[in-house]
């Protein structure tokens, strides 16, 4: 795992290509034998789910794997405080990362696909655990549309900004060929070993669809709250977390 700390001039340029292209890429942070193990983690937890589609937020539940690891990485806990800094404009201090495990499989996997949302944190650092290679079948590229708003100071702004942009109509518009044109939407096809970086907050994204015997299993981790001090966004915060615990549970049973 080469998480950091990082060289100057690398740190330079994921600020630029974020700036630029929309996202960063650190190539090869993981090697091969390191995905392998957290593909297997990933199998054996949808082997008990019958091949359907579930998410895990925190690092408990991934406790002993290399997501867990990554999370807990002083490096990439100094790694993502810093880009945060960079992009918010202020001093964020290290800690632990909000991190999700997220399984698309299935024919519940079909029902997660091109749900554009803005993420409520500064960066977002993108885990490919696997990805499906199948020539000619959908295999869920990242969609983003990259650096789409600024940060806002209004946290209640922001909350309106996303109840509008992230409702069904709102996601089906956005899903088309002409507004991805029209925005210059980044399709990416993201490779395990890899971690992509995006200002997360800021860049409305989604994936495609994925072929329903497909796997695609991604670790997100979040980090740099805009509005952290904010009342309402922990209300929603501790809204969502019951929200994931409940589709978990459900799709468990």
């Amino acid at each position: 795992m080469q998480l950091g700390p990082l060289p100057k001039d690398q740190f330079d340029r994921i600020l630029k290509d974020m700036d630029t292209n929309g996202y960063a890429v650190l190539p090869n942070a993981f090697s091969p034998d390191e995905i392998a193990e957290a593909r297997s983690f990933v199998e054996r937890e949808t082997d008990k789910r019958k091949g359907e589609y579930f998410s895990f937020v925190g690092r408990e539940p991934v406790a002993g794997t290399l997501l867990q690891r990554v999370g807990d990485s002083t490096p990439f806990r100094t790694l993502m405080a810093d880009l945060s800094s960079n992009v918010m404009g202020r001093s964020v201090a290290p800690g632990a990362p909000l991190q999700v495990l997220r399984v698309v499989a299935g024919q519940s996997g079909g029902g997660q696909s091109m749900l554009f949302h803005y993420d409520a944190y500064a960066m977002t650092a993108v885990v490919p655990i696997a990805i499906p290679k199948e020539p000619g079948q959908p295999c869920g590229d990242l969609v983003l549309y990259a650096n789409l708003r600024p940060i806002r100071s209004n946290v209640i702004f922001n909350v309106i900004e996303k109840t509008f942009m992230q409702n069904s109509l709102a996601q089906k518009i956005m899903s088309t060929s002409l507004m991805q044109k029209i925005f210059k939407a980044k399709v990416l096809r993201i490779d395990p070993g890899n971690v992509y970086f995006f200002k997360g907050y800021q860049s409305l994204h989604a994936n495609e669809p994925c072929h329903p015997s497909a796997l695609r299993a991604t670790a997100l981790f979040h980090f740099g709250d805009p509005h952290e001090d904010s009342s309402v966004t922990e209300f929603i915060k501790r809204i969502r977390h019951r929200y994931e615990a409940r589709k978990a549970r459900a799709l468990a049973n």
